[in-house]
């Protein structure tokens, strides 16, 4: 028994060891997976893959100038650096590295990766701060949900204050998706009285449920561009089409079981 209580208290302090400091892989910009952006993190480290005889181009905010970086092997690595913008080559394939970016505005751990010379690399690095994402995304829901509802002749119960209502500090990005399909969405938040979930395609529409008591519910929602704007806040919901599904769960109302599965703390009525 002490054996196993050992084991068990190994894992979760190598779990709690992984949460601290995480890698963080970027999201490809529409067009070319070589051009690619980071929500920037303080408390996470950015991965960063390279190759020989290319170089990759880390660009900073306008306004952000580098102060110092380092690396844990200069040997292998050649940079160069002008403002805003930080150039990085490694000399062999195969070989990684730990950096530190010190600027102006901000502090950056990577962990830079050489692939082969067909391997897999980013060309370009740029980094968007989640505060500035906020205000930019409730900006454009509040203006896509007022079009939403002047275009729908039966809109969802309350969706027309919502409209006018979105603040930036009311946000909760504190979600978790689990499943892997081609609806997955790419960013799901709420701000206390509407949900707001971004898809990646407007043309594959997913039905959404609520998913109550292992029992699912339809929802109603407005659709605007690609944002499905559902006039409520749920604990956790299911999106299906056809074969496709995934879950989302609204970690600041449910809680994670210790070996796996949800808990659903609310009604989300």
């Amino acid at each position: 028994m002490l054996e196993f209580l050992k084991t068990i208290l190994a894992v979760f302090l190598a779990f709690g060891a992984c949460l601290a400091h995480a890698q963080v892989d970027a999201d490809p910009l529409p067009g070319d997976p070589k051009l690619v952006v980071f929500a920037y993190d303080e408390n996470n480290s950015f991965r960063v893959f390279t190759k020989p005889l290319a170089s990759t181009h880390i660009q900073l905010d306008n306004d952000e100038r580098i102060k110092i970086l380092t690396l844990g092997d200069t040997a292998s690595w050649m940079t160069a650096q002008r403002d805003n913008n930080l150039f990085i080559k490694p000399r062999y394939p195969n070989i990684s590295t730990s950096g530190t970016l010190i600027t102006t505005k901000r502090t950056y751990q990577f962990v830079f990766w050489s692939t082969t010379e067909n391997g897999r690399w980013y060309q370009r690095v740029s980094f968007q701060n989640p505060n500035d994402m906020m205000i930019e995304t409730t900006d454009a829901d509040r203006r896509q949900l007022s079009v939403a509802v002047k275009d729908q002749a039966n809109p969802p119960p309350g969706a027309a204050e919502v409209a006018q209502s979105v603040a930036p500090e009311s946000l909760n990005f504190n979600y978790e998706v689990t499943g892997e399909a081609n609806i997955k969405p790419t960013n799901i938040f709420d701000d206390g009285a509407s949900t707001y979930i971004r898809i990646r395609n407007a043309e594959d529409v997913p039905a959404v449920f609520r998913l109550v008591d292992n029992e699912v519910e339809l929802i109603d929602y407005v659709l605007k561009g690609n944002t499905i704007v559902i006039a409520k806040v749920i604990d956790a919901g299911l999106l299906k089409l056809g074969n496709q599904e995934v879950r989302f769960y609204n970690l600041n109302r449910v809680s994670k079981k210790m070996f796996g599965g949800y808990r659903v703390e609310g009604s989300g009525k």
